[in-house]
């Protein structure tokens, strides 16, 4: 056996801790020649080590703080991690940033296919509503008498329109109508430039339509023919007339004219739309 072998003392943890003692002591040392002046903490940290070395117990070297004689270098020989402290408040929200660019538009798709046509719809009914009577007769018209003119018969009568005792029409289909009269004058002509002729068209007895003609400086008063027409809106029931009137000074008359087809005296009532 080697003479080198010591005998291990009971006292152990003192060498150590002379040790501990010796480094103290050189770390203060080093402060004071560093600074010239012990300080405060310097004064702390050796006083700490020391405790430090007189607390270490039997098997100081596993102890994980031997040799730290610096305060700061202490806090490695805390114990564990306290409990997390409760959360705070959250910050107020920060200004919005700014709007980022457009996209680029897509692509178009094609145009899809063009649907079936749809199955065509009933057709309407056919509005065929009108009627145009005449006079075979000649018929006198006095000087300043208003005359209401006399028809015999129907050439077309779509909507039974023409009453024979009244000599008119009356509306069965309300709706907008075209009326139109016809007369084929014999008269005397006037030298007084006062004398006049006129043709007009009443509904229910008030004048719709009036055309008037002067009867002075015609040389020869036979076979004028005169008309009259507008277009009014109807109601069932209305009642359409054809008069006349003259001022020559002598009697006038309404001739019947004939062509294939009666031609004059005429009213006619055609019903155009609702």
């Amino acid at each position: 056996m080697s003479s080198d072998i010591r005998t291990r003392t009971p006292l152990g943890p003192v060498p150590r801790r002379d040790k501990w003692k010796a480094r103290s002591a050189v770390v203060s040392l080093a402060l004071v020649l560093a600074s010239g002046v012990v300080s405060p903490v310097a004064a702390a940290a050796q006083s700490m080590g020391e405790r430090v070395s007189a607390s270490s117990g039997p098997g100081g070297g596993d102890d994980k703080c031997e040799g730290v004689s610096i305060l700061g270098d202490r806090d490695r020989c805390k114990g564990g991690t306290g409990p997390t402290g409760a959360t705070g408040a959250t910050g107020a929200t920060g200004p919005a940033g700014p709007t980022g660019a457009t996209g680029a538009t897509g692509a178009t798709g094609p145009t899809g296919a063009t649907g079936a046509t749809g199955a065509t719809g009933a057709t309407g009914p056919t509005v065929n509503v009108g009627a145009s009577i005449f006079a075979i007769s000649n018929q006198t018209i006095p000087t300043g008498v208003t005359t209401q003119i006399a028809f015999d018969g129907a050439d077309y009568d779509t909507d039974t329109m023409f009453d024979d005792a009244s000599n008119t029409l009356v509306v069965n289909t309300a709706g907008r109508y075209l009326l139109k009269g016809r007369l084929f004058w014999s008269f005397t002509p006037t030298e007084a430039p006062a004398g006049q002729r006129d043709l007009f068209i009443d509904v229910n007895g008030n004048t719709f339509a009036l055309d008037e003609q002067d009867t002075v400086n015609i040389s020869d008063g036979f076979g004028i023919s005169e008309e009259v027409s507008t277009i009014v809106q109807l109601n069932a029931g209305d009642v359409i007339s054809l008069k006349a009137f003259q001022n020559t000074g002598s009697d006038a008359f309404s001739l019947a004219v004939f062509g294939g087809k009666v031609l004059a005296p005429q009213l006619q009532a055609e019903w155009l739309a609702p």
